[in-house]
């Protein structure tokens, strides 16, 4: 099968067994890079190939069991299921470079091949738009994360396929000041920046191939243009609160800290990973150590400590971490108490 390529309903089966093997051959008859999209059903779930291109007279053979065993998933976190024994695949080309291709289920000891063709759309794949994946990306300030984009393409018969074009994408960061992505060498990296929430945007231009209104049965392309972003949720906190400066050696003092929480994240409460302490320097003696804390409203210290004649200060010290990184941060103060 050559050109544009659609293999239609009945899908060509494959199946594995421990006599039986499927592999499915695709060869590149032109003199460019060609990207091709693939999917395999099998259990009621459908498995995307998004990184697959063919390098001008290349064949590459796919060995559906391997593809299989690997438990690997794809973007949209689907696997092939690990018991699947009987499903199909569709593939096509995205660019119009002439692709052969064929599907090979073989039997060991029988000696047998029985290979599946496909018949043909008229054209190839056509561009829909693009989605950015993961949906929202959690970071703590200075921490990143790899964004990606990826393109929606439907053959002749309105069956997605999709294709990773995180490095042709166009991004962007709505506020900098919170997240940034880099948009040269390592296209797509999110770097979160301080508290808060941003859209990471990105834009992607591809060909929308038309045949349908046309009694010559050509294919028609012309450029689209699709934008679209998700979220980066930067997760970050202060201290807030001071020390009362009364120093007079006699006067129990009692100060009130909080971790005021930006990027709407949420707290992971002592003792599974948050922690608030302080210690006293030069004439501040702690009268309790132990910290109270208070996750009802925000993280919350009660620092009750002497003050002698000296000067010192009290050091709140504050290690938060958050469900959404599953990572912490620690940050403390110096409040001084004699002035």
């Amino acid at each position: 099968m050559f050109g544009n390529v659609y293999q239609r309903l009945p899908r060509p089966p494959s199946h594995l067994d421990d006599e039986t093997e499927s592999i499915q051959f695709l060869t590149n008859l032109g003199d460019q890079v060609v990207r091709i999209g693939y999917v395999v059903t099998a259990g009621g779930v459908n498995y995307y190939l998004t990184d697959l291109k063919l390098n001008p007279h290349e064949t590459r053979a796919i060995d559906l069991r391997k593809l299989r065993d690997a438990q690997q998933a794809d973007f949209k976190k689907n696997k092939i299921p690990a018991g699947a024994t009987d499903g199909s695949v569709l593939w096509n080309r995205i660019e119009h470079v002439p692709v052969m291709g064929q599907l090979v289920v073989l039997q060991r000891h029988r000696g047998m091949a029985s290979p599946y063709t496909c018949f043909m759309c008229t054209c190839g794949l056509s561009f829909q738009f693009i989605t950015m994946t993961p949906a929202t990306i959690n970071l703590l300030p200075n921490q990143t994360a790899q964004d990606a984009a990826m393109a929606a393409y439907v053959n002749c018969n309105w069956t997605f396929f999709y294709n990773d074009v995180t490095l042709s994408t166009d991004w962007w960061s709505s506020y900098p000041y919170i997240a940034t992505v880099n948009n040269t060498t390592q296209k797509g990296r999110v770097t979160g920046v301080a508290g808060g929430t941003t859209t990471i945007g990105g834009s992607y231009t591809d060909y929308v191939v038309d045949d349908s209104w046309y009694p010559d049965y050509a294919c028609y392309y012309y450029p689209w243009t699709s934008y679209n972003g998700n979220t980066a949720k930067v997760c970050d906190f202060s201290i807030q609160g001071s020390a009362n400066p009364t120093c007079n050696g006699s006067t129990l003092n009692h100060s009130v800290y909080q971790a005021y929480v930006s990027g709407g994240c949420t707290v992971v409460p002592y003792p599974y990973g948050s922690h608030l302490t302080y210690v006293g320097q030069g004439s501040v003696d702690p009268k309790d150590s132990a910290t109270t804390q208070d996750y009802i409203t925000v993280p919350t210290l009660h620092a009750y400590y002497w003050a002698g004649p000296g000067p010192g200060a009290v050091v709140p010290q504050f290690t938060i971490k958050f469900e959404e990184t599953q990572s912490a941060i620690y940050r403390e103060r110096t409040d001084p108490v004699c002035q």
